[in-house]
């Protein structure tokens, strides 16, 4: 049994990488769905274009489930939201601080984290806790 174990561990290996690969994969095409859906509206036609058919090439490639094309049609995409990022950062830095809320297409604020000026401050306090059932 430890045999059959030791022979197929290259194997095991091989298909362990050919799974995770698909699943980042998949997750990646969900996340610009989502992404697109929430900040489509923030990108020119031509990004928002390329962002879409890199997503629907990477979706193919899970289809045909070669690991290599999988691995380039993620690589595609990445770059294609790395010019998306690169433009909604560069219209939100135009736009000033006055521009309301902005956020990246991780759904993280674009900005840093940064507090406004009129939050209440969050101050430590001790409690202690009392048990009503103890006192019947």
């Amino acid at each position: 049994m430890k045999a059959d174990a030791q022979a197929h561990v290259a194997d095991d290996k091989k298909r362990k990488e050919e799974i995770d690969t698909k699943n980042q994969a998949d997750n990646l095409a969900f996340q610009t769905e989502k992404q697109l859906k929430e900040f489509g509206d923030k990108l020119s036609a031509e990004t928002k274009g390329k962002v879409e058919s890199a997503n629907e090439h990477l979706k193919e490639a899970i289809k045909g489930g070669n690991i290599s094309t999988i691995k380039s049609a993620m690589e595609t995409l990445n770059a294609a939201w790395n010019e998306a990022s690169t433009q909604m950062y560069q219209q939100a830095t135009a736009s000033g601080p006055q521009g309301g809320a902005q956020s990246g297409p991780e759904g993280g604020p674009a900005g840093g984290g940064a507090s406004k000026p009129d939050e209440k401050k969050v101050e430590d306090a001790q409690f202690e806790v009392v048990d009503d059932k103890d006192k019947k």
